[in-house]
């Protein structure tokens, strides 16, 4: 389930052409560009579109939120 829309556009889909806005990337919960790290507790799944379009900016799901799924 993607962290930063909530599973509201749907899960996450394998297999599409690379960069497709509802396929996998690794999102940053601080972004690299401010120092954050490719340490596990700083990444997050999410789709490639929901993930480019909050580029380098601070997440709006708080830090400590947690998916019902996840938990």
């Amino acid at each position: 389930m993607c962290w930063l829309c909530r599973g509201r556009r749907g899960p996450i889909k394998f297999g599409l052409r690379p960069r497709h806005s509802l396929g996998p990337s690794l999102d940053h919960v601080i972004p690299a560009s401010k120092g954050g790290t490719w340490d596990l507790w700083n990444l997050r799944p999410a789709h490639f579109g929901c993930n480019a379009r909050r580029r380098d900016r601070a997440p709006s799901v708080p830090r400590g939120t947690r998916s019902r799924r996840w938990a």
